[in-house]
């Protein structure tokens, strides 16, 4: 029972170290774009918003 316990321990660690791993990842990449793109202003992107949504669920119609 005790090898069971430890196994699964193992398998949590794991997967965890494997979703930190990739949300690291998507967080570099995003710093990296950030870096790439102008700035805009606040009123600027939430005037954005709905256009994104709009353009979102068009794709997926």
């Amino acid at each position: 029972m005790l090898e069971l316990a430890f196994r699964l321990l193992d398998e949590y660690d794991q997967a965890d170290a494997e979703w930190r791993n990739y949300v690291g990842e998507k967080i570099d990449a995003a710093i990296v774009m950030s870096e790439q793109t102008q700035p805009i202003d606040g009123k600027t992107f939430v005037n954005r918003i709905p256009q994104h949504f709009q353009q979102t669920r068009q794709a997926t119609e």
